[in-house]
């Protein structure tokens, strides 16, 4: 049965990004405006805007909405089981567009919900409140690292000066380019880094505001790892891939505790930043 505690945690994941101890990481408040986290349950879709919508409110805290649409979807043991950056089902996707058609929308079950489920799963370290809000801020980190411009290449000025530059070469005349130059992430490899940058946000926060959950993470992350260490050994790498790259999620388990103990705030614009020469 839904209930108010089920509200409450979405409102205090939306509210954690903005506090002022995550502010090394999440810098550039802009990229944290028109975000509007969806949930739902058997019977309805929840929609978390700081806006008014033409909706039957049901719910309200610190500036933050909660409206109920009904829906007649049918949902499964993976739905409940997570939450994602955006919505994954199309005609949802295309409801929710018609509402709110300028906004990202992280979707995922609520708090009942997702608890029930990961308490299924013996090695789950996300069964507890501070888990399910930790999640949630994954979530907005990879809103927040895909909202950085350069990695699209959709800077227009950025790459008439890298244009130029290059034409101005092949003519013979003098290079007006300095400084560094950034080259975004592509393709698969964004995904790979996108994911790393969310997880760094998810461990950094969970250092700063939830140590249990933090201490149970990091047990079911030694077993995983583990395993990545006995499968490692048995591949031929000369005929396939590494564990490490099987999975962005492989990938960011083995170095993002790295890139956030070892750079401790430096992290977020090392990752932001692309790659420099």
């Amino acid at each position: 049965m839904t209930n108010d505690s089920d509200f409450e945690a979405i409102i205090e994941g939306m509210l954690v990004v903005r506090d002022p101890k995550l502010d090394y990481i999440f810098f550039d408040k802009k990229f944290l405006k028109n975000i509007s986290p969806i949930s739902f349950d058997k019977n309805n879709l929840y929609i978390f805007s700081e806006r008014k919508i033409l909706l039957d409110k049901i719910f309200s805290k610190k500036d933050i909405n909660v409206y109920k649409l009904s829906n007649n979807f049918e949902f499964g043991f993976r739905d409940f089981k997570k939450w994602s950056a955006g919505i994954y089902i199309n005609k949802i996707n295309e409801i929710i567009k018609k509402i709110l058609p300028n906004d990202e929308t992280p979707f995922g079950s609520l708090f009942s919900d997702f608890k029930n489920i990961h308490e299924k799963i013996v090695e789950s370290p996300y069964k507890s409140k501070e888990s399910y809000i930790a999640t949630i801020v994954h979530e907005y980190a990879h809103i927040y690292y895909n909202r950085h411009k350069l990695w699209f290449l959709a800077n227009k000025d950025e790459n008439l000066k890298y244009i130029n530059n290059s034409i101005n070469y092949l003519m013979g005349e003098d290079s007006v380019l300095n400084g560094q130059i950034r080259f975004p992430y592509f393709g698969e490899l964004h995904q790979f880094m996108s994911e790393l940058f969310a997880y760094s946000v998810e461990y950094s926060a969970s250092k700063i505001f939830w140590v249990n959950f933090l201490e149970d993470l990091k047990v079911s992350e030694i077993n995983t790892l583990r395993i990545f260490a006995k499968k490692e050994k048995d591949k031929n790498l000369e005929k396939e891939d590494s564990v490490i790259v099987d999975d962005p999620h492989n990938f960011t388990k083995v170095f993002g505790r790295i890139i956030v103990d070892k750079y401790k705030k430096e992290w977020p614009d090392k990752l932001l930043n692309g790659f420099i020469i």
